[in-house]
């Protein structure tokens, strides 16, 4: 009789249902979760349900008692081969990134892509990312997947460019690229250290990285000057300074503007209007260099005609000069020719004789 009421007590037990809480630590709560385990404990105790409570860190086991118990006992033994690997130099801001609930989402979208399981905890104080999973290959897979979608990725600032950190445009503009990004995006900005931390996905790095260089470059105000000599800058003062402050016009778009002072022009415009600049400069300078090119040639051309026209006006005046030399040596031979004549005959000569004889002379020197 005892017996039969032992039999009967135990046969109830075993047919009452019953509700069994285990408490666990957070990630084996979720790999519990992501494995579907219930499943598996399904094919062994089938009218056993298995419930995981992820904010209170537990699982709820239901169903008869005599499956409840040693299904609790599987799940243990499951747990209990659970295998961990480590990620070092993951950063505190990543950590903090990886928590935000877009990028979690995506993070654990890809590993079921991959049909990888993998749970991660961070170590307080240290830059660890601990990977839970079924397996040390599975753990390994897990955690370069997470390693490699999301990315911190710093932007060296040049100095020209570390004003526009403070500034409101870049604020809007920074705030404009995570909206873009829908949670997947993160900007800090550091002026103190002139660089910009983008935390991202991995699908973001090339895109995210883009808009703040384009920002930059766009934006980033650089000065120049350009040196002159002091002769050049005298002119372009007087004849110029209408061309030059047409430049700086110009380049308003560019927020730029151009000045002139005693030694060169100064030029303040981002990238793009410091070329503009400087092209037109150029072609402002090459048209002065033009113009003196121009009369300087004229100078010497009018300076080589002067020249042409003395040689030829000395040449003519030393050829004349000749010429009356010659004649003079001509006439004074002949001189000597007619005196020496007359001497030697005039004892032999009659007065007519002598008297010919000077109309020739006479004739012979004209």
């Amino acid at each position: 009789m005892l017996s039969k009421q032992i039999a009967d007590m135990y046969k109830y037990e075993k047919e009452t249902q019953m509700q069994k809480v285990s408490y666990l630590r957070r990630f084996q709560v979720l790999i519990l979760q992501f494995c579907n385990f219930e499943q598996e404990l399904q094919k062994t105790f089938k009218d056993v349900s298995l419930k995981c409570d992820v904010s209170n860190n537990c699982v709820k086991l239901e169903g008869l008692c005599g499956e409840v118990i040693p299904a609790s006992v599987q799940m243990r033994e499951f747990i209990s081969k659970i295998v961990k690997t480590e990620v070092r130099q993951f950063s505190k801001l990543l950590q903090t990134f990886l928590h935000n609930q877009p990028v979690y989402m995506y993070v654990n979208n890809r590993l079921r892509e991959r049909n990888v399981i993998g749970v991660w905890e961070f170590s307080k104080e240290e830059e660890t990312l601990t990977v839970f999973s079924k397996s040390d290959q599975e753990a390994v897979k897990a955690a370069h997947l997470i390693k490699e979608s999301v990315i911190e990725t710093p932007v060296v600032v040049k100095n020209e460019a570390r004003p526009l950190l403070t500034s409101e445009e870049w604020q809007s503009k920074a705030k404009e690229i995570e909206q873009q990004g829908e949670g997947l995006i993160k900007i800090i900005s550091e002026a103190d250290k002139s660089q910009i931390i983008i935390l991202c996905t991995d699908k973001w790095e090339g895109v995210s990285r883009e808009f703040i260089e384009d920002f930059l470059t766009e934006n980033t105000i650089y000065e120049e000057i350009l040196n002159l000599e002091p002769g050049m800058m005298r002119y372009l003062q007087m004849n110029c300074a209408d061309a030059i402050t047409k430049v700086g016009t110009q380049l308003q778009n560019e927020k730029g503007n151009v000045t002139i002072n005693n030694t060169g022009i100064v030029v303040r415009a981002t990238r793009t209007g410091l070329n503009m600049a400087k092209l037109s400069i150029d072609k402002i300078l090459r048209e002065v260099k033009h113009q003196e090119v121009t009369e300087v040639s004229k100078n010497v051309s009018d300076i080589e005609s002067f020249h042409t026209w003395q040689n030829f006006t000395q040449g003519e005046f030393f050829l004349k000069l000749k010429e009356t030399k010659i004649i003079k040596n001509l006439l004074n031979y002949h001189l000597m020719i007619y005196l020496f004549g007359f001497c030697y005959f005039s004892v032999h000569l009659s007065f007519n004789d002598i008297f010919v004889w000077f109309l020739l002379l006479f004739w012979g020197c004209f």
